[in-house]
Order: C-alpha cells, then sequence, then structure tokens
C-alpha cells in the first residue's frame, strides 16, 4: 500500500493546515457522489490515508462489497418483532379488560 502522505500528494513533514487543504481539495474531486460512483475507491483510499495522517481511529470505512449497498431508512428504526413481548402484552391488555367489564356487570 502506498504511504498515506503519497496518497494525499504531501510531503511527510506537511503542516496540517495543508493536509486539510489536500484532504478537501482531493475530496470534492473525487467524491462519489460527485464523480458519479466511479471514484468510490479512490475517495476510500483518500479518507483512509487523511484517517491515518489525523491519526483517527474512530473512522470505520465499510468492506468494499458493501459499499453500494443501501438500506431503507423505515429500516433501521423499526424495533424487531418479538412474538413472547407482544403475545404477554395481548394477554395483559385482555386480563384488564375482563376485569374491568366483570366490575361494571357486577355493578
Amino acid at each position: 500500500m502506498r504511504n498515506a502522505f503519497e496518497i494525499l500528494g504531501l510531503q511527510p513533514d506537511a503542516e496540517p493546515e495543508v493536509v486539510d487543504a489536500a484532504y478537501r481539495a482531493l475530496m470534492k474531486k473525487y467524491h462519489p457522489d460527485r464523480a458519479g460512483g466511479v471514484e468510490a475507491e479512490r475517495a476510500q483510499a483518500i479518507n483512509a490515508a487523511y484517517s491515518a495522517i489525523k491519526g483517527d481511529r474512530a473512522v470505520i470505512t465499510p468492506p468494499a462489497d458493501r459499499m453500494t449497498e443501501r438500506v431503507s431508512p423505515d429500516v433501521a428504526t423499526h424495533r424487531p418483532f418479538r412474538p413472547t413481548r407482544n403475545l404477554l402484552i395481548a394477554i395483559a391488555a385482555s386480563t384488564i379488560i375482563i376485569a374491568v367489564m366483570a366490575g361494571v356487570a357486577t355493578s
């Protein structure tokens, strides 16, 4: 793999401001949204190089085979179906309704 500074086109003794400027300029040029998606690998390499230089370990790049996968927004927001929990809620609600109806019937 090439050196992170080589990927950004910089010298190893480059100032942090220069690193930031080079990163922004390259991402403007190679960002997948602007370049039509054909430069996704190049943009990923630029991000990885910038993260390595800045020491940012929190940036995690997804595997290449999942780069094109799109997830519907509603998939991530819904809770998973839990039949046991739903059954317990239904039983509790039915018990309360029966108790209320029995109380009304006897009064």
